[in-house]
């Protein structure tokens, strides 16, 4: 019986190896977000992708990863993942709108330092907060604000 057992456990296909390292890499990612141990939970996703790349979470947490490290293309990248994968995954959507908002914010920020104060910068600056009062839905944030485009 045992060498029955043996000979089956010898008979994994490639396929079934696969599937059992994936199920592996995510519990050790799983564990490790567990731990707050955010590098060897990021090293498992990666390896997690890299063996079975239509794992929406596993990309959605590598952008959150890459995102809280600075590395905003990465994270874009690995939230467009997510959503290939799901559509529907709507804290990825979020999170990669927040990407966007960051980078944006960074080159409005650049570009506003060498800009001189005028209405016009007055008036942009009334528009994103405007814009930014529709994402946030604060109800104690009351900026009067016109129609947006």
């Amino acid at each position: 019986m045992l060498l029955a057992a043996l000979l089956v456990a010898g008979c994994a296909t490639p396929e079934q190896d696969d599937r059992q390292r994936a199920l592996a890499l995510n519990q050790e990612a799983l564990e490790a977000e567990a731990a707050a141990d955010d590098a060897a939970a990021r090293q498992a996703y990666e390896e997690l992708v890299a063996l079975d790349p239509e794992r929406p979470r596993a990309w959605f947490q590598l952008g959150n990863f890459a995102a809280a490290d600075g590395e905003l293309e990465a994270a874009r990248q690995a939230f467009v993942n997510a959503l290939e994968h799901d559509p529907e995954y709507q804290e990825a959507r979020y999170n990669l709108g927040l990407v966007h908002m960051r980078r944006g914010a960074e080159l409005l920020t650049e570009a506003r330092d060498d800009m001189p104060e005028s209405a016009s910068t007055r008036a942009t600056d009334v528009y994103l907060s405007c814009l930014l009062a529709q994402v946030v839905r604060n109800p104690d944030i009351e900026i009067p604000c016109p129609d947006l485009p």
